[in-house]
C-alpha cells in the first residue's frame, strides 16, 4: 500500500511538472519583455523556481518577474500599460486584465510605470494601494516605507490609516503605521534618474589602463562592457583586491555603473576618484555627461570646460564636449569637437558612430554614411553603430534596410532607446501605426527625461487622433527642456488642427524665438525625415486670423535664411493667394517649393499650381483645406481629400486630390472644378483643372520630377466695367485650354550645395466668340459671329544652384523662355456666304524669347546684421 501510495503521489507530481509547460504556453499572454539589462529571472504562478528570461518572451496571470543587481527591465501589460523595473525588483502579474481592473503587485524595488489604459490600474506594495487614473508615475517598496511620484495625471495612494491623491509633480509617503502623507520634493525627476539613459563615454578603445595598477584587469572589464556583458564586467572588478583599486578602478567602475544607470553607484566612485586624482579630466567628462542627461546644460558646461583646461590629447573630454554642444544646438561646434576626438583616437568604433550621429544631424549624409560603415568594420557588435546605420538608411529611404539595422540594435543591446524611436518610425512610415506608437512609447520609458522622445511621443498620440495625451507630451518636452522648441513648434500644429489658431500663432512664435527668431525649425537631431511636419501649412494659422502680410514677412525672413527650405516657399506661395497681383511670384514660389520637397503625401492642390482663379476667395475651393489632423510623420500609403461648395444661381464646386507614397517615389492626382451662372446676364464662369504629379529618389542625392496639368475654362462677359450699359457684351463667350508638361531634376553636390533643373512646355489656345449683327447696307444686316483664335506655345529653361553655409548663402541661375504665337480673327456669317473674299485675317505674332543670369549674396556680417547684394543681366529679343 505504501509503495502504491507513492507511486501514485509520484506520479501525479511527474503530471503536473509535465503538464506546467503546456499549461504556460497555452495561457493566454498578459505581458511581455520588451528590453532589459543584465540578468533579468521570471517565475511561473504556482512555482518557486526562477528561470532567466529573455527578450520578447510573455508571462501569464500570477508569474513574477525579478531584476538582479546592475540590472533593469521593461515590460508592456496587455493593458497598454507599460512598465520599467529598477535593479534588484521583483513584482507579480497578479491580475492584468483589458476590459476591467487590473491589479499588480510590487514586492520590493522601484518601478516607473506609464500607464495609458483608461480601465482601473492599481499598484500594490506592502504598505500601499495605489489607484492609477491614466498616469505616468513611480513608486518604491522598501522595507519600512514606500514613496510615490506622479509626473502626469493622478495617484490615490491609501492604507488603513488614510488616503492621498497625489497630482503631477507631486511626491507621497507610506509608512506602516502613518498615514499616506506628502513629502517635499524640488527636483520630482530625481526620482527617475535611474531610468535615464546615459551615452557610453569610457571604452578600451580611449581610455590607457596601462598607467594603472590592474591593467590586465581594467582592459578585461572594459571589453566585457563594449561587448554588452555588464555583468561579466562588475565580476572581473570585483576581484581586484582593495589594495589596487586606485583612481582608473574607480573611473572604469563609474563608467560601467553609468552605462547601467546606476546613478548612485557612479557617484560614489566618481567622489573615491576625487579623493585619489584630484582635477581628472575623465572624471569631469563623466559628470558632464551625466549633467546633460538630466539637463542641467550650465553645470555640463562647468565639467566639460574644466576637462578640457586639464586634458586636451585625448578623445573623451572631445566627445563628451560634442554631447554638451549638441544639447545647446551648437551642431558645428559638436562635429568639431566629435571630428578632433576622431582624430585622435581613429581605432574607436564608438568615437567614429558618434561623429558620423552629429554628421547625420548636420545633413551630411554621406560623411554620416561613410562614418557608420567604417564604425561596423572596428566593431559590429555595438548596438550604437547598427543604430546609427538605421538612421542613415532611414534618411537615404531605404526603409528595409534601417528595419534590419535597428532590429539588429534591439538584439545587441534592448536597452538603447534611439533604437526604439528608429524601429517606430520605420513602422509609422510602413503605416502601422499602433506598433510604432508603442516602439516610440518604448523609447520614452528607456529615457523619460529627454524631450526630444516625448515630442515624438506626443506626435505619435496626435497621429491617433488623441490630441489631449498629445498635449500632456508636449507640456512635458517643455517642461524637461525649455530652450527647445520642438514642442512648441508641434504643440501649436495641434492647436491649428482643434480650431485653436491664437495659441497656435503664440506657440509658432514661441518656436522662433527659441530657434534665434529664425523661421526655419527643426529637431534637434535630424533623426527621421519628418517632411510632412515642415511642409504643414503655417500660411493657414495665419489666414484663419486674417494675418496675411505677416505670414508673407515670416516666409521671407526664413528664406533670407535659408532660401533652400521648400517650407518657407510653400509658406510664401500659400501667403500670396489672397494678395493682388501676386500671380507670377506665387507660381514661381510653387515652382521652387516643388522642386525642393522631398517625397512625401501633402501634395500641392491643382488650384494652387494655377493663376487667374477668376473666382473670389471667399466663393469655395479656391481656398485650399487640408484634412483636420495633418499627418506629421511621413507614412507610405494612399491619401484622399475631397472638398464640395455649393451656392445659389447655379454655382457649385469641388476639389479632389489622391497621393500616394510609396518607399522611394510618391504621386499626386488632382481635379477641381467651379461653375456658376453669375448674378447678371452673360456672367457665367466655369473653369476645370486636372493635374498629375510625380516625383522619385533615383539615387541617395539626386531626384527627379514629372507634372502634368490640363485647364478647361469657359466664361461670359464676367468682368466687372465702371460704365456696364456703354461697354457690356451680353452675347460674348470665351473658351480658353491650357497643357503644361513639366520635367525636373534636383542634385545635391554636398550637404550645403545643390542644383536645380526645370523644363517645362506649354500650349494654349483660346477662342472668343462675340456675336454680331453684321450691316450690309443701311437697311440691311445679318448675323455673324467674329471668332478671335490665339495659339501660343511656350518653353521655359531654368537652372539654378544653391550653397548655403552659416556665412553666407549665394542663389545663382540661368534661365530662357521662347514664345511663338498666332492670332486668327474670323467673321462668319450665319446665314450667307463670306461677303469678301477672305473672312480670315491670320496675324502671326512674332517670337518673344528672353534669356536672364542672376546671382545673389546673403552675407551674414554679424547675428543683427546682414548685407544682401545680387545683379541680373537679362536680355530681351522681339522684333517689335
Amino acid at each position: 500500500m505504501h509503495f502504491k501510495k507513492a507511486y501514485g503521489i509520484a506520479l501525479i507530481t511527474f503530471l503536473l511538472a509535465w503538464t506546467q509547460p503546456m499549461m504556460a504556453d497555452d495561457c493566454l499572454p498578459i505581458a511581455t519583455l520588451q528590453s532589459f539589462q543584465g540578468k533579468i529571472e521570471s517565475r511561473a504562478a504556482g512555482t518557486q523556481q526562477w528561470v532567466e528570461a529573455t527578450l520578447g518572451q510573455t508571462f501569464c496571470q500570477g508569474a513574477s518577474l525579478k531584476s538582479s543587481g546592475k540590472s533593469r527591465a521593461a515590460v508592456r501589460l496587455a493593458n497598454d500599460t507599460l512598465v520599467r523595473l529598477d535593479q534588484k525588483t521583483t513584482i507579480t502579474f497578479t491580475d492584468i486584465q483589458t476590459n476591467k481592473k487590473s491589479l499588480l503587485d510590487v514586492l520590493k524595488g522601484v518601478i516607473h510605470m506609464m500607464s495609458r489604459t483608461p480601465r482601473p490600474l492599481e499598484v500594490r506594495t506592502p504598505f500601499v494601494n495605489a489607484a492609477i487614473e491614466g498616469t505616468e508615475f513611480v513608486i518604491s517598496a522598501a522595507l519600512d516605507h514606500s514613496n510615490i511620484t506622479v509626473y502626469e495625471g493622478q495617484v490615490r495612494a491609501t492604507n488603513k490609516l488614510g488616503e492621498l491623491l497625489i497630482k503631477a509633480n507631486q511626491s507621497g509617503h507610506i509608512e506602516t503605521n502613518l498615514a499616506p502623507e506628502v513629502l517635499p520634493v524640488t527636483r520630482p525627476r530625481d526620482a527617475v534618474a535611474w531610468t535615464l539613459y546615459y551615452p557610453p563615454l569610457i571604452d578600451d578603445q580611449t581610455f590607457d589602463v596601462s598607467q594603472y595598477a590592474t591593467p590586465k584587469l581594467l582592459a578585461e572589464a572594459l571589453n566585457a562592457s563594449r561587448n554588452g556583458h555588464p555583468l561579466q564586467a562588475f565580476a572581473v572588478l570585483n576581484s581586484i583586491e582593495d589594495n589596487a583599486r586606485d583612481s582608473g578602478f574607480h573611473l572604469i567602475s563609474a563608467a560601467i555603473n553609468l552605462n547601467q544607470g546606476d546613478i548612485f553607484a557612479t557617484q560614489k566612485h566618481l567622489k573615491l576618484v576625487d579623493e585619489l586624482s584630484p582635477d581628472c579630466s575623465y572624471a569631469a567628462s563623466l559628470r558632464a555627461i551625466i549633467a546633460v542627461t538630466q539637463n542641467k546644460l550650465d553645470l555640463a558646461e562647468k565639467h566639460i570646460t574644466h576637462a578640457l583646461n586639464h586634458f586636451t590629447d585625448n578623445p573623451i573630454p572631445h566627445i563628451a564636449s560634442s554631447y554638451v554642444e549638441q544639447a545647446r544646438f551648437h551642431i558645428p561646434e559638436a562635429l568639431a569637437a566629435a571630428q578632433k576626438a576622431a582624430d585622435l583616437a581613429p581605432g574607436s568604433a564608438r568615437i567614429q558612430a558618434r561623429l558620423a550621429s552629429v554628421a547625420l544631424m548636420s545633413n551630411m549624409n554621406r560623411k554620416a554614411h561613410t562614418g557608420a560603415h567604417r564604425a561596423v568594420e572596428l566593431n559590429p557588435s555595438l548596438s550604437q553603430i547598427h543604430t546609427l546605420l538605421g538612421f542613415t538608411s532611414l534618411k537615404n529611404l531605404h526603409i528595409n534596410d534601417a528595419k534590419s539595422a535597428f532590429d539588429q540594435a534591439i538584439e545587441l543591446n534592448s536597452g538603447e532607446p534611439l533604437s526604439w524611436l528608429g524601429l517606430g518610425l520605420v513602422n509609422m512610415r510602413h503605416n502601422k501605426l499602433k506598433l510604432g506608437r508603442e516602439n516610440i512609447e518604448l523609447a520614452t520609458l528607456l529615457n523619460p527625461s529627454n524631450a526630444l522622445m516625448r515630442s515624438y511621443l506626443g506626435k505619435a498620440y496626435y497621429e491617433e487622433i488623441r490630441p489631449e495625451r498629445s498635449a500632456m507630451q508636449y507640456e512635458l518636452a517643455k517642461n524637461l527642456d525649455p530652450n527647445d522648441p520642438t514642442a512648441w513648434f508641434y504643440h501649436s500644429i495641434l492647436s491649428q488642427s482643434i480650431n485653436r489658431p491664437i495659441a497656435a500663432l503664440k506657440g509658432q512664435n514661441q518656436a522662433i524665438k527659441l530657434n534665434g527668431y529664425r523661421g526655419v525649425y527643426r529637431s534637434r537631431q535630424l533623426l527621421d525625415q519628418d517632411e510632412a511636419a515642415r511642409t504643414v501649412s503655417l500660411g493657414r494659422i495665419y489666414t484663419d486670423l486674417g494675418f496675411e502680410p505677416l505670414a508673407i514677412s515670416q516666409a521671407t525672413s526664413a528664406l533670407a535664411i535659408d532660401p533652400g527650405n521648400h517650407s518657407a516657399h510653400r509658406l510664401l506661395a500659400d501667403s500670396y493667394r489672397r494678395q493682388d497681383e501676386t500671380d507670377a511670384a506665387r507660381l514661381s514660389e510653387v515652382l521652387q517649393a516643388q522642386m525642393l520637397q522631398p517625397l512625401n503625401l501633402m501634395p500641392m492642390q491643382p488650384q494652387l499650381t494655377n493663376s487667374n482663379l477668376g473666382l473670389l476667395d471667399s466663393a469655395g475651393p479656391g481656398s485650399l483645406s487640408y484634412n483636420e489632423y495633418n499627418p506629421m510623420f511621413i507614412r507610405q500609403g494612399v491619401f484622399t481629400q475631397f472638398n464640395l461648395t455649393t451656392g445659389s444661381q447655379g454655382t457649385w464646386g469641388n476639389d479632389a486630390v489622391i497621393a500616394g507614397l510609396g518607399e522611394r517615389a510618391a504621386y499626386s492626382l488632382g481635379q477641381y472644378h467651379f461653375e456658376t451662372e453669375g448674378d447678371g446676364n452673360n456672367n457665367n464662369f466655369k473653369k476645370d483643372i486636372y493635374n498629375v504629379f510625380a516625383q522619385g529618389r533615383l539615387t541617395q542625392s539626386t531626384s527627379a520630377q514629372f507634372e502634368l496639368k490640363r485647364e478647361e475654362e469657359t466664361k461670359g462677359d464676367v468682368a466687372f466695367k465702371f460704365f456696364p450699359s456703354l461697354f457690356n457684351d451680353p452675347d460674348v463667350q470665351i473658351d480658353r485650354e491650357i497643357t503644361t508638361y513639366r520635367a525636373g531634376l534636383t542634385q545635391e553636390v554636398s550637404h550645403q550645395s545643390k542644383w536645380l533643373l526645370s523644363l517645362s512646355w506649354k500650349d494654349r489656345q483660346s477662342t472668343s466668340v462675340n456675336p454680331q449683327n453684321f450691316a450690309l447696307s443701311p437697311s440691311v444686316s445679318v448675323p455673324a459671329e467674329i471668332l478671335i483664335d490665339n495659339k501660343t506655345n511656350i518653353g521655359l529653361f531654368d537652372f539654378q544652384y544653391l550653397h548655403i553655409n552659416e556665412k553666407f548663402s549665394l542663389i545663382s541661375g540661368a534661365s530662357h523662355n521662347q514664345e511663338h504665337g498666332s492670332n486668327t480673327l474670323r467673321s462668319h456669317f450665319l446665314t450667307i456666304p463670306c461677303p469678301f473674299p477672305s473672312c480670315d485675317f491670320p496675324t502671326a505674332d512674332p517670337d518673344d524669347s528672353q534669356t536672364k543670369l542672376y546671382s545673389y549674396l546673403n552675407y551674414k556680417l554679424n547675428p543683427r546684421l546682414k548685407v544682401l547684394t545680387g545683379i541680373t543681366l537679362a536680355k530681351e529679343s522681339s522684333p517689335q
